[in-house]
C-alpha cells in the first residue's frame, strides 16, 4: 500500500492489531489514525463505533431557542444509515416543517438531527412516530425476507429430491 502524499494532510491508517482493551477486557481489532508528520495519533478499538461506554447516553435531545418548535437531537453511535432513514421518514410526518441530519466528522459516530414542526405536536413526538414507523417497515421486510427464503429452501430441497429419484446424477 502506497503512503498518501505528506503535503495532502491525510491520514495514515494502521489496521488489525488484536490485542486487549483497557481494563483487562476482551481481546478486540485495535485501529490506529496517525497524521503523515507524526504529530498526533489516535487510537480506538472498533467496537467503540457501536457500544455505548458505561454512562453514555445514545441520544440527548436540546431544545433550539433560536426557531420555534426546534429541537436538535444528537445520536451517538450512529451515522448516515440511521440519519437518512430518520431524515426522511420524518420529512413525510404531516407536522414536520423541517427535517435534517449532518455527520460532523467522518471519524466520529456521531450525527445531529434538527426537527422543526408546526407547533401542534412537539419534535420528540415526530421522532418517536418516525422510529415506530420505521421498527414498522423492517418487520414487515424481515416478514417478507424470512417467507421468501423458506419458499426458495423448500423448492430447492424439492428439485434436489426429484433428482434423487429419477437419477440424474451424472
Amino acid at each position: 500500500m502506497n503512503a498518501p502524499d505528506r503535503d495532502s494532510g491525510a491520514e495514515e491508517v494502521v489496521r488489525g492489531k488484536d490485542s486487549m482493551r483497557p481494563g483487562g477486557k476482551s481481546p478486540l481489532l485495535r485501529f490506529t489514525w496517525r497524521l503523515l508528520d507524526g504529530d498526533a495519533v489516535r487510537e480506538f478499538y472498533l467496537f467503540e463505533l457501536f457500544l455505548l461506554e458505561p454512562g453514555e447516553e445514545k441520544l440527548t435531545e436540546t431544545i433550539n431557542t433560536s426557531m420555534s418548535n426546534t429541537s436538535d437531537f444528537t445520536f451517538k453511535k450512529e451515522d448516515h444509515t440511521l440519519g437518512n432513514m430518520l431524515t426522511e421518514h420524518l420529512k413525510q410526518h404531516p407536522n414536520v416543517l423541517m427535517a435534517g441530519y449532518k455527520v460532523s466528522h467522518p471519524n466520529v459516530p456521531e450525527f445531529f438531527l434538527r426537527i422543526q414542526t408546526d407547533g401542534k405536536v412537539t419534535p420528540k413526538a415526530c421522532l418517536l412516530d418516525a422510529c415506530r414507523t420505521i421498527l414498522h417497515s423492517l418487520g414487515q421486510i424481515r416478514t417478507e425476507f424470512t417467507r421468501e427464503f423458506e419458499l426458495r429452501r423448500m423448492v430447492a430441497a424439492g428439485e434436489q429430491q426429484q433428482n434423487g429419484e429419477h437419477g440424474h446424477g451424472l
